[in-house]
């Protein structure tokens, strides 16, 4: 199955990263930089504690840091992190906590071109104590997956927001037996990715 790059190459960053001072997207590092319309966004945060800054990108040129509201590094990139936009002006991140839990955050973006600000529109914690490897694709119909699974075990998680829809929708433990050996739990590198002929989604697994 041949697809376009940018939406396969996903994985998680090892969160030591997060005790540094570096200023690195794992999503724009890795080839995958979300993307809609003439708008392209990476995220970056200077320490765990410190508030995430969201840099815009205009393909009509200009650019814009904009730092998000209401969170810090730590509650959404500590096991890693995905993000996506739902529209030109609406941005979600999923990523999880200190406690291994999965976070959703959705931002407004504000006026501007490309937009200066971003408000929070929407907050969810999903418990769980022992996510790894969150990852989010925008469907063909601008609903949007994230996905995520276990550690220790081979169960998987997804959740699902219609393209206007204002509650995620969330499923699972979804146990995958099909390649793993006994004992085994699936490695950090995952992928989501949606067919461009069929619509399906399908979820790609790396094994160690």
């Amino acid at each position: 199955h041949a697809s376009d790059p940018s939406n396969v190459v996903i994985t998680e960053k090892p969160a030591a990263l997060l005790s540094s001072n570096t200023l690195v997207n794992e999503s724009s590092l890795l080839g995958k930089v979300p993307s809609l319309g003439n708008w392209r966004a990476s995220l970056s945060y200077p320490t765990s504690d410190a508030a995430p800054i969201l840099n815009i990108q205009s393909d009509l040129g200009g650019s814009s840091n904009v730092t998000l509201p209401s969170t810090s590094a730590a509650d959404i990139a500590y096991i890693g992190f995905d993000m996506e936009f739902r529209s030109p002006t609406e941005l979600w991140i999923c990523g999880g906590d200190r406690n291994s839990n999965v976070t959703l955050k959705g931002y407004q973006l504000g006026a501007g071109s490309p937009p200066g600000s971003a408000s929070l529109i929407q907050s969810i914690a999903i418990p769980d104590g022992a996510a790894r490897s969150p990852h989010m694709i925008r469907l063909k119909s601008g609903a949007l997956v994230c996905s995520w699974y276990e550690q220790g075990t081979r169960n998987f998680k997804f959740s699902y927001l219609g393209p206007t829809a204002t509650t995620w929708i969330t499923t699972g433990p979804i146990l995958m037996t099909t390649g793993f050996d006994s004992g085994s739990e699936p490695a950090t590198n995952t992928a989501l990715v949606q067919h461009p002929a069929t619509g399906d989604v399908w979820l790609f697994i790396k094994i160690d």
